[in-house]
């Protein structure tokens, strides 16, 4: 039924009576009790593959304009009532945020926002540029769009902080021009987070792309061999500051808590030195508190910016918001770290278990030795 009116557009109903139900040995899988139907056998257990189905099926159809528009409203729609699994335990879906920022060489582009908006997992809120102008949120979708004051000239923390503070939520992505995430992005890291180790911090394989979109490599640290697990859990202050164990910003997702706001809010300053090295900090500090947790899967495609290569070492090393590489210096975002642990002591203590208290100290030391 989905998929003939997917093809035809249209649905029409008849009043008669056409058809009947015949019951005969085990295939009685739904009953009438009073006015109320009763399904035998749970629909929402089909439901991932019938979505992918339906998926496929607007492709071969040739939809284009607005009945493929209407046809992936409705599948949206579909995916929005069965995707929630928390419902049958009632408990409220995590909100989570996706950031946008903009660039100084290039607009946003349309694609970076249509994959923001059509994620699986829900609620989303999107932050996006108010230079970019509204955004057209789909019907039915649980999405909410805020703007906010991205200027690429600016530093990167502050940059990062007025995206952080647009809005709230329980998981934050921060995704540049030109990055596009997967529609399963956000739905599958928060059940990592929700079903796998608790981590401060998620980061996926990437896929590269290059200009126009066009693909240059996928699953990038799977076939580097770096990646060797599927799910790969680093634990607080096991590697130093200087070792980047993580994954450009866009393939990331943060759980937001009390030291992320802490950071955001500015409750110890960043030297010159750090301020343009902010999405470093950032994951370092969420890695050293919380720890990360590495999905193998490709749920992010980075876009390779003019001029660079496309090299294991671009995607293995921390990059900025304008995708050029960073070289953190680890001595003064330790020194920094120690003065913002001293300065939001209470906050650490109620997060973090003694013994990381009494490693914190000795494993600082190293990093400044």
């Amino acid at each position: 039924c989905p998929s003939a009116l997917i093809a035809t557009g249209e649905v029409q109903y008849l009043h008669e009576r056409l058809s009947v139900y015949r019951i005969h040995g085990a295939n009685e899988f739904a009953q009438l009790v009073g006015d109320a139907y009763l399904p035998k056998r749970d629909p929402r257990l089909r439901a991932p593959r019938s979505l992918y189905f339906l998926e496929q099926w607007i492709d071969e159809c040739g939809l284009d304009g607005k009945a493929r528009d209407d046809a992936v409203s409705y599948v949206r729609r579909v995916e929005y009532m069965n995707r929630m699994p928390s419902r049958s335990r009632r408990l409220a879906e995590p909100a989570a945020t996706i950031a946008l920022f903009g660039a100084a060489g290039f607009a946003l582009p349309p694609r970076t926002v249509d994959a923001a908006l059509n994620q699986s997992h829900a609620p989303v809120t999107l932050v996006c540029p108010r230079a970019y102008g509204a955004v057209a949120v789909p019907a039915g979708a649980p999405v909410t769009a805020v703007g906010f004051d991205d200027e690429p000239t600016l530093p990167e923390f502050e940059r990062l902080r007025r995206a952080y503070q647009a809005a709230g939520g329980d998981y934050v992505a921060f995704v540049r021009a030109g990055d596009c995430l997967d529609r399963e992005y956000l739905e599958r890291h928060v059940r990592v987070q929700q079903h796998g180790v608790l981590a401060g911090v998620t980061c996926c394989d990437v896929r590269l792309t290059g200009r126009d979109a066009a693909l240059l490599h996928a699953d990038v640290f799977a076939n580097s061999g770096a990646w060797k697990q599927p799910l790969q859990h680093i634990p607080p202050l096991s590697v130093g500051l200087g070792a980047w164990v993580g994954a450009p910003l866009g393939a990331c997702l943060f759980r937001r808590g009390d030291l992320l706001d802490r950071f955001f809010a500015g409750a110890t300053p960043l030297p010159e030195a750090l301020a343009d090295c902010a999405s470093w900090l950032l994951f370092q500090l969420a890695q050293h508190t919380g720890g990360v947790l590495r999905l193998r899967e490709t749920l992010a495609s980075i876009a390779l910016p003019d001029g660079a290569a496309a090299s294991y070492g671009y995607l293995a090393a921390p990059a900025g918001l304008d995708g050029a590489l960073r070289a953190p210096p680890p001595r003064e975002a330790a020194l920094w770290l120690q003065e913002f642990y001293l300065d939001n002591e209470d906050a650490f203590r109620r997060v973090l278990p003694e013994k990381w208290h009494r490693d914190f100290e000795p494993w600082l030391d190293a990093q400044t030795a």
